[in-house]
């Protein structure tokens, strides 16, 4: 895994057509198959990565090293195909392990109380992993525990691809291989709220959005290899298609954000990035 430097590279010379290359501010080895998700925590003295090798891992970027490995499926190395990290919240994944003990304030993986020193603001955050036996899983980073694993069933269960978490608004979404989105309230993950689809496209990724009316309306932000992204609502009505994001020639589209000001970024199997600003949904290359 490599991290690049923020400033942009030196442009090639005119009529020149080498691109210019990024030389790796950091490089980071320990996953033993691809790395399919990665995370910024705070101000990037810390990073997390999540593989198919069935594992999340908490990195030191200063130093280079690895702090630490979770493995997901309840120790059984289920791949990881996608997390979402964010503040504890309320309910279920909050302060309790899978076995419902409660979890000490500042509680290390080894329940002494000791954290490592090159960690930083780790101590109030959660990382929700969506794992390829279509079941999901919640670590506390303070602790290093899982603190919640969704029911996976004897059954076959499509493979869950894409995750996305709110603390502000206690909201968790998955997005499986076969297009079924479903919406769970993090204080009561047991029972979805909802699941929808619009065809059998994988979902490749989510991200939650404020409508703008209220604090209580909330948008989801679906992309998948089909090419269609759009804009579900999902409270306090839903779920329904809010609005379509205008795209290429219906290129897949894997990677979506929401900025601060609420505009959209995508990307998409044609090379490019696209921005719509809050609420207009003409893309803008």
């Amino acid at each position: 895994m490599s991290i690049l430097p923020a400033d942009p590279p030196e442009p090639s010379p005119s009529g020149s057509t080498t691109a210019a290359r990024i030389t790796p501010a950091r490089t980071l080895r320990g996953h033993t198959r691809s790395i399919t998700d990665t995370a910024i925590i705070s101000r990037g003295r810390n990073i997390l990565s999540s593989s198919q090798d069935g594992t999340v891992r908490l990195w030191d970027v200063g130093g280079g090293q690895q702090i630490h490995a979770m493995s997901a499926g309840k120790g059984k190395y289920v791949p990881v195909a996608g997390m979402s990290m964010g503040e504890r919240g309320e309910g279920e994944a909050g302060r309790r392990r899978p076995d419902g003990e409660e979890l000490g304030e500042g509680m290390a993986m080894d329940g002494q109380g000791t954290v490592d020193e090159r960690e930083v603001e780790t101590q109030d955050k959660v990382v929700f992993c969506a794992l390829q036996d279509g079941s999901f899983e919640a670590f506390d980073l303070g602790t290093k525990r899982p603190v919640y694993q969704s029911f996976s069933g004897t059954g076959r269960r499509s493979a869950l691809y894409s995750i996305t978490y709110s603390s502000s608004h206690n909201l968790l979404a998955t997005g499986s291989v076969d297009g079924v989105v479903t919406l769970f309230d993090t204080r009561s993950l047991s029972t979805p709220l909802t699941s929808f689809s619009r065809n059998t496209a994988c979902i490749d990724d989510l991200a939650f959005t404020d409508t703008g009316n209220s604090a209580d309306d909330v948008g989801l932000v679906v992309v998948s290899g089909d090419g269609l992204p759009y804009v579900a609502s999902v409270r306090p009505e839903g779920p329904g298609v809010l609005a379509e994001l205008v795209s290429g020639d219906c290129d897949g589209v894997r990677v979506v954000r929401v900025g601060a000001e609420g505009e959209i970024w995508t990307a998409a199997d044609d090379g490019v990035v696209r921005r719509y600003p809050r609420w207009r949904y003409e893309a803008r290359a």
